[in-house]
């Protein structure tokens, strides 16, 4: 598919350096992708990355940003002044030229249901992604902010 789309993923964790660039080496491993900008919040235990392409190597991106956040985050230790919300707090999919809404919606739909699938996390879709409660193929939709308090290595209470 053509067309660029921004994603801005936030993270759960802003203090240790060597660890932010490990998850920006992650998205940079996509070709294609331009990793515009990282801001990490150490008080809030958050960094926000922004990164953009096409709509499939964003795909790519963003699966890698997951795999390395799953790899490399244990959330039984973050502490920050932000509500816990999981390893890979959101993700969203932002249509920039070329695509249209229901195109990033499709791809926060694919982009979901392969971070389940392959991590074995429960993972929420909010706003237009989310379809009903729970769809067919497992996501759930969030109502309201949806803060959970779940994620990487957080699996205890199951999906």
């Amino acid at each position: 598919m053509t067309g660029l789309v921004e994603c801005v993923p936030n993270v759960s964790e802003g203090r240790d350096r060597a660890v932010i660039e490990r998850l920006g080496d992650a998205i940079r491993s996509a070709p294609g992708v331009t990793l515009m900008n990282v801001h990490a919040d150490p008080d809030h235990h958050r960094s926000v990355f922004s990164f953009l392409g096409p709509p499939d190597t964003i795909e790519a991106a963003a699966l890698a940003l997951a795999a390395r956040v799953v790899e490399l985050l244990d959330m039984r230790l973050h502490r920050g002044l932000h509500p816990r919300v999981g390893a890979l707090d959101v993700l969203p999919f932002v249509p920039l030229r070329g695509c249209s809404m229901d195109d990033a919606v499709a791809l926060a739909r694919r982009v979901g249901r392969a971070i389940g699938e392959r991590h074995a996390l429960p993972r929420a879709l909010g706003r237009r992604a989310g379809r009903r409660a729970r769809d067919p193929g497992g996501l759930q939709r969030v109502a309201g902010d949806g803060r959970r308090g779940r994620g990487a290595r957080d699996r205890s209470r199951g999906p």
